[in-house]
């Protein structure tokens, strides 16, 4: 009978409990789990890792800092075999990262040297790629720089939000990672270095970014509207009044540009509010009105509440 790997798992967010989740249904030996504990770090992800203890005893382990000598004695004393790491949330030292008897490893949801960092799929959404995916990497104490063991490509479709495109990575990085472990078990790996050159940095997410600026062109808006959904979820303002604004769609252009300023409504009807940009017309299809439900434009209107009116100009 074969050895069972030994693994220790790394890992915080929704997407790392997705691979943890599935390395444990693939009854892969987890004998411990570090996970980051921030504060302002959204709780509920945080809770569901914890549940794993529950449910399955696994130890779990949530230090203020990675570098303490006594993390490196607990893991040295695990006897492992592997690291798996998925957006854990901290840099893991040189030391730790060489106590593993084959290897340590990250799943990165980006097509690596593209979008190193803390928020690869928001920002793919952001800036318009055509493509995103998942990266396998040997990891090394840099940020996303180890060389890359396997790549997988995703095409991203034009209706995919952070929410879609998280899910879709969620189950290419889970069956890449497993395709890897088998490989790495049989030493049929091989490395290729990243190319510096090509890095981008896929910086934190802050909540100030999801002012929707109405100068901007209708792509950047509809674009960054997607990518920060589900969170933080764009927003902007009438009459003092913040409005979430969670979907909307570019239409044809039309010749009113002399007629309405920017950010102004120019239509409304039951498909959505129009909006005047300088290169087109952005319709928002559904908002979220403090203390409501997000909806679409036309439950709005069947409200009966003079939310909007033509002439408003939104800021």
């Amino acid at each position: 009978m074969k050895k069972k790997l030994k693994i220790l798992f790394f890992g915080t967010s929704k997407f790392a409990l997705y691979h943890l989740k599935t390395l444990i249904k693939n009854k892969y030996n987890i004998v411990g789990i570090f996970t980051k504990l921030d504060k302002k770090f959204n709780k509920k992800y945080y809770s569901k890792i914890k549940i794993i203890n529950k449910k399955y005893n696994i130890p779990i382990y949530s230090p203020k800092s990675i570098k303490e000598l006594n993390n490196i004695k607990k893991i040295n004393y695990l006897n492992i075999d592997l690291i798996i790491t998925v957006s854990y949330g901290l840099i893991i030292p040189k030391k730790i990262l060489k106590i593993p008897r084959i290897s340590s490893i990250n799943i990165h949801a980006s097509l690596l040297p593209k979008w190193r960092g803390a928020a690869p799929i928001q920002r793919s959404i952001q800036y318009g790629d055509n493509k995103s995916g998942i990266s396998i990497i040997q990891m090394n104490n840099k940020l996303d720089e180890g060389d890359i063991i396997y790549k997988k490509e995703y095409k991203i479709k034009k209706e995919d939000n952070s929410e879609s495109l998280t899910k879709k990575l969620m189950k290419l990085g889970s069956n890449s990672m497993l395709k890897i472990i088998k490989k790495i078990k049989n030493g049929k790996i091989t490395f290729i270095k990243q190319n510096n050159s090509n890095a981008t940095y896929a910086y934190k997410i802050k909540k100030k970014e999801a002012k929707i600026n109405w100068n901007k062109s209708s792509k950047e808006i509809e674009r960054k509207i997607r990518a920060f959904n589900p969170w933080p979820v764009c927003y902007f303002k009438l009459n003092k009044i913040k409005i979430k604004l969670w979907q909307a769609k570019i239409l044809e252009k039309k010749n009113t540009q002399n007629i309405f300023k920017k950010g102004q409504i120019i239509s409304i009807d039951k498909n959505g509010i129009q909006i005047i940009l300088h290169d087109g017309i952005l319709n928002l299809e559904i908002i979220q009105i403090p203390g409501k439900k997000k909806m679409k434009i036309k439950h709005l209107i069947l409200s009966n509440k003079k939310w909007f009116k033509i002439g408003d100009i939104l800021n």
